[in-house]
């Protein structure tokens, strides 16, 4: 069962939040994409969360015409999942399930967004690969169709 807290990257194994975890390599990530109605502008963005490592990461990347640009940050976490901003790029939730904000500060490397999501459909919950008696693989994706908007 999904709930409120499943939007935050505060998650200890691919389950919903109610699950716990102990696997050193997990991981909580938020990913983005969206490309205009004529194909000509593309942009991604992604926001990594690493408890086990104490690290957050994050990337934002656009193309259009013939210019594509990328910015890629990090920083420590100090275990604090709740703060999504990793230099100029910050996620957040602004209704649980339901949309999320998108915005990349104004910096050196001349690269900016401010980008709202709004859910149209539910997501899917993702899935675990089982080799014998153990999980070999545990992907709790909860991707959805949204709409974006500047």
């Amino acid at each position: 069962m999904l709930t409120k807290a499943d939007d935050f990257p505060v998650h200890q194994t691919a389950e919903p939040i109610a699950y716990a975890g102990t696997d050193r390599n997990f991981y909580d990530r938020y990913f983005f994409n969206g490309y205009t109605a004529d194909g000509a502008t593309f942009f991604a963005a992604a926001l990594g969360v690493y408890p086990h490592l104490n690290v957050m990461d994050g990337a934002f990347a656009s193309s259009w015409t013939a210019c594509s640009t990328i910015l890629r940050v990090s920083r420590v976490l100090g275990m604090e999942r709740m703060d999504t901003n990793v230099g100029p790029l910050k996620v957040e939730v602004i209704e649980p399930l339901r949309s999320l904000r998108v915005h990349v500060a104004r910096n050196d490397h001349g690269i900016s967004a401010d980008l709202t999501f709004r859910l149209r459909a539910a997501g899917d919950r993702g899935a675990t690969l089982h080799l014998s008696h153990r999980a070999a693989h545990d992907h709790g994706l909860h991707a959805a169709d949204a709409e974006w908007q500047l």
